[in-house]
């Protein structure tokens, strides 16, 4: 009989036990009644992956965010919480009868995350390793809330599907003219916190983009009408996860936690001719001729939080007939039209060139963006630095996240109107210019037969430039105008060329 009695004892403490993380839960759902804060954890094989790509940070940023730190338990206990711990990435909070609150963690891009749900209230995201002042999240709803000192109605069935991924990671649209003008009322004299979309606030640990994209550019100043000083310009880059394990991207800045990095791949040709390129002999006065051909790295990190850029280069190459400049314009142009001033071009040296640039939003309305940045150009070929100020529009904002084109789909062209991304930007900048090789020559060979004398080189260039560009599906495609300043002092002309590049993900 003592027995018996044993075991229903213990039957009833297990079950007291067990109310500590009450909740009903599938695989990939999991419903929750009652006041709680819930640990939302990602599955078995993506701990293990997120562990080996972390290594010690993955520690830390798992024992901030989880039922693993003491002051979260203590923050619940105090409040009268349950604590739910799921692996599931949808939760549905029932707030009130007929209002439910509906979030899907994977649209936020980080592992780990607490929400709080207090009892009448819509659930809260906290995202640092202390509870702080919970900050509302993006959710979708169903129902409308009730005011509690009413009668609760009769619940509102709970509808059998629920919402298409589609509809619910579908983003801003910068063109819905109404919600663009009411932003611009509201927000204008208001500082964002630093991101737009507060469904991604949870500590983002960082990433590399998986995705690979090609873009071939074109630059020529033949969409200006004319055809001399930087006349011609061609670019390629493939971008790839790849690229991080090349030699040269160690020389890249370093990865932070809270970026999204890509790595890419540059090969790029540049040619400079006399305002007459089709004369003899050398045009005193006037710009050398000149070509380099580089290959090389760079790295573009993107801090969504906040809304900061990063981008940094290194680039190998050569600088003077080996590079065939003269060959590819003389290719371009016809025989009875063929420049011969590449006989007096500068000659061969060696190409060193390390970029590093900077990009701050300074204010945010949706849609529109006020940037800042700078940047050095240091090596062989140019070293100067420069200081910009432009203005961005974007249909979607993804400049500080993830920028690149989707990777194509064939089912997604019905949706051409409502996804594709269209931005527009116009930029000036001014140069502080202390060497450029196309001018001065080669800082190792000095038998160039023309370069600009030092005293006629331009030490401060001002700059400005506008374009736009469209992407869906894929593929991208974009022109942009520039203009320049002159570069030496016996020319006192402005220069302008335009730019097309288009891109292919896959």
């Amino acid at each position: 009989m003592k027995r018996k009695h044993f075991t229903f004892a213990l039957l009833v403490v297990m079950l007291f036990s067990c109310r500590h993380e009450e909740n009903k839960q599938t695989e990939n759902l999991v419903l929750v009644e009652k006041p709680a804060i819930v640990f939302y954890y990602p599955s078995t094989l993506v701990e293990d992956s997120l562990q080996r790509a972390m290594g010690s940070r993955f520690f830390d940023l798992r024992d901030s965010l989880t039922r693993f730190n003491s002051e979260w338990r203590h923050y619940a206990d105090s409040n009268g919480l349950m604590q739910v711990n799921t692996t599931s990435y949808r939760i549905i909070f029932k707030v009130q009868p007929g209002y439910e609150v509906n979030i899907d963690t994977r649209r936020w891009g980080a592992p780990y995350g607490i929400i709080v749900f207090e009892e009448g209230k819509a659930p809260v995201v906290l995202k640092t390793q202390r509870p702080p002042k919970p900050q509302p999240i993006a959710t979708e709803t169903t129902g409308k809330p009730q005011k509690i000192a009413r009668k609760p109605k009769q619940p509102m069935a709970i509808p059998s599907t629920q919402p298409s991924v589609s509809k619910a990671i579908r983003q801003q649209d910068s063109l819905n003219f109404m919600r663009r003008l009411k932003a611009r009322i509201s927000h204008l004299f208001e500082r964002k916190t630093e991101f737009t979309f507060t469904h991604s606030e949870p500590a983002f640990p960082g990433a590399i983009s998986r995705k690979k994209v090609v873009i071939l550019g074109l630059e020529n100043d033949i969409f200006a009408g004319t055809d001399m000083w930087y006349t011609n310009g061609t670019t390629g880059e493939w971008i790839s996860p790849a690229w991080q394990h090349s030699p040269l991207s160690r020389l890249l800045h370093p990865s932070r936690q809270a970026s999204l990095d890509y790595y890419g791949l540059q090969i790029r040709q540049n040619l400079y001719t006399a305002k007459y390129p089709f004369w003899e002999g050398i045009q005193y006065g006037d710009r050398p001729f000149a070509a380099f051909i580089t290959l090389g790295n760079f790295k573009i990190s993107n801090f969504p939080q906040k809304r900061l850029r990063l981008q940094s280069s290194i680039d190998i190459g050569i600088i003077g007939p080996h590079a065939y400049g003269g060959q590819v314009q003389k290719f371009i142009h016809s025989s009875a039209k063929e420049p011969v001033g590449w006989e007096n071009q500068i000659r061969d040296d060696v190409v060193l060139k390390y970029t590093l640039m900077v990009e701050k939003s300074l204010t945010n309305i949706p849609g529109h963006d006020i940037t800042a940045d700078a940047g050095m150009n240091a090596g062989t070929l140019y070293n100067n630095a420069f200081v910009g100020l432009a203005y961005r529009f974007a249909r979607f904002d993804r400049r500080y996240r993830d920028d690149l084109p989707e990777a194509f789909k064939p089912n997604l062209w019905g949706e051409v109107l409502r996804k594709t991304q269209i931005e527009a930007f116009a930029r000036t900048w001014a140069t502080a210019v202390f060497y450029d090789a196309t001018l001065q020559g080669g800082i190792f060979n000095h038998s160039s037969p023309y370069t600009i004398r030092e005293k006629d080189l331009s030490r401060y260039v001002l700059g400005a430039s506008g374009g736009l560009s469209a992407s869906f599906n894929g593929i991208s495609i974009a022109f942009s105008m520039y203009m320049i300043s002159p570069e030496f002092a016996t020319f006192r002309r402005w220069h302008k060329w335009g730019r097309i590049a288009i891109g292919l993900s896959f």
